[in-house]
């Protein structure tokens, strides 16, 4: 249990490194979030799927990995990671920085960690945003350049 609190921190401590450089306030954990992010990843882990929870009222993002892939840092970089295909001066949403433009809305401000290991040993890491980023029309005032 200790250990997952650990990661769990971890996960959060990662997004408000990357908002930080965005000029976006931290995150806080929400342990209603936590347990609902849980939920979902239990779920995906158990199946072997990978999709994003129907009806969601929170903001979401899943990743899944194994070995190095499989670490927080690198599941949550490769969220990041999305920055580089980000048009700043547009400031919509695009299916290939969704992950990248939620990490960083400044409108979010609590987040839920969810973590869990599949049969074939791959991490599953569901993040649930409240309240939720991604909003059309929203982006330049939510969204900025690295400082």
């Amino acid at each position: 249990m200790l250990k997952q609190l650990e990661t769990i921190t971890q996960v959060l401590d990662l997004h408000n490194y990357y908002r930080a450089q965005h000029q976006v306030g931290p995150l806080k954990l929400n342990n209603s979030l936590n347990n609902f992010a849980q939920e979902w990843a239990n779920r995906l882990a158990s199946t072997g799927s990978f999709n994003h929870r129907s009806n969601n009222r929170y903001g979401e993002n899943l990743a899944m990995g194994s070995g190095h892939y499989g670490t927080m840092q690198s599941l949550v970089k490769g969220w990041y990671d999305e920055v580089r295909s980000y048009s700043f001066g547009w400031g919509g949403f695009s299916g290939s920085t969704g992950h990248f433009t939620q990490l960083v809305w400044r409108g979010s401000k609590s987040l839920g960690v969810g973590i869990a290991t599949g049969r074939d040993g791959s991490t599953y890491l569901v993040c649930n945003y409240d309240p939720p980023g991604n909003y059309g029309g929203q982006f330049q005032n939510n969204v900025f350049r690295k400082k």
